[in-house]
C-alpha cells in the first residue's frame, strides 16, 4: 500500500472536503433518478381540452402531430407528448 502526503492541510480540512464531495454526488444522484410520473389522457380529454372533435384527433394522429398509445381497445395520449406539439404562432 502506498502512502500519500499531503501538506497544507489539516484532517479536519480533508475529511470535510471529502464529505462534501460526497454530498454533493449523492445529491446529484438523487435528482437525476426523481422522474415525475407520465399522466395520460383519453381521446374525449384531449379532444376537449384541445376544443377540437374525435374525428379532427384521430386525423391528427394520423398524421402524425399527435402520438396515441393503445391498451386494449382504449387509445391514450401523454401529457408530456401533448404539450410538446403546441407550438408558439410566429407573427
Amino acid at each position: 500500500m502506498s502512502n500519500v502526503i499531503l501538506q497544507g492541510v489539516t484532517l479536519q480540512e480533508l475529511n470535510q472536503n471529502l464529505l462534501n464531495g460526497i454530498d454533493e454526488r449523492i445529491y446529484d444522484l438523487t435528482k437525476k433518478s426523481k422522474k415525475e410520473p407520465i399522466e395520460y389522457w383519453t381521446r374525449k380529454e384531449i379532444a376537449k381540452k384541445l376544443s377540437i372533435s374525435l374525428p379532427t384527433l384521430h386525423d391528427w394522429m394520423k398524421k402524425g402531430i399527435l402520438k396515441g398509445y393503445r391498451i386494449g381497445n382504449r387509445v391514450y395520449f401523454k401529457s408530456s407528448e401533448v404539450d410538446q406539439c403546441l407550438r408558439p404562432i410566429n407573427q
